[in-house]
């Protein structure tokens, strides 16, 4: 108890290391939150900043949450109860960090590493990512904040039919998706959600955005 204990807290105070922005403030001299619509401290506006800087930062922030995660499924499986708190801890860690007075940011990138550290033993992590392309590139759920909870609750749904999980990797995906959706709500984007396939006019827009 005492080794999964201290993993799960290694796992929050390394989610809680804001890579995306210290690099482009020690890089740049530029604080990424400033002049944008959201003033997050994430990867996607280190991206926007510098796109080089940016891909380095949203690598780490998903490694931050791989490596725990993988440590502990290489200790102690994923039939452990201590695997729900292993994969939500660095995901709290990056939304909550104490160390921007609890200001973190989305959690986005560290979501998809923790749920990757679960391979091999789990495929969990690579069937959310594909479902994160598909709904980002083939059938387009925008805005973005709708897209986020559509492909949570989605894979949320489909892991439960086909009893993909376990109870505690459940759980786990469930308090993703709640703190994820309780990330994108503080965005507050007032336009609706849409759904298109990647074919149709509306995604002229949405590839234009992403360029």
């Amino acid at each position: 108890m005492i080794v999964e204990l201290w993993m799960v807290i290694i796992g929050v105070l390394s989610g809680a290391v804001m890579y995306s922005y210290y690099i482009p403030k020690w890089i740049l001299k530029k604080d990424i939150r400033k002049n944008t619509t959201d003033e997050n401290p994430g990867g996607y506006n280190a991206y926007s900043a510098h796109k080089g800087i940016g891909l380095v930062c949203i690598l780490l922030d998903m490694l931050k949450g791989f490596i725990p995660v993988y440590l502990l499924v290489k200790i102690k499986g994923i039939e452990t109860p201590w695997i729900t708190l292993m994969v939500l801890a660095p995901i709290l860690g990056h939304a909550f960090t104490p160390f921007l007075k609890g200001k973190g940011g989305k959690a986005l990138s560290t979501a998809a590493g923790s749920m990757l550290g679960l391979t091999p033993a789990s495929s969990l992590g690579i069937l959310l990512v594909t479902m994160a392309i598909f709904f980002s590139f083939v059938l387009i759920i925008d805005p973005f904040a709708s897209r986020v909870v559509g492909v949570m609750l989605v894979f949320n749904i489909v892991t439960m039919l086909f009893r993909l999980a376990n109870l505690w990797l459940t759980i786990a995906s469930w308090g993703i998706t709640g703190i994820l959706w309780y990330k994108q709500l503080q965005v507050r984007d007032p336009r609706r959600a849409v759904v298109y396939w990647w074919f149709s006019k509306n995604a002229n827009n949405h590839y234009r955005e992403l360029s």
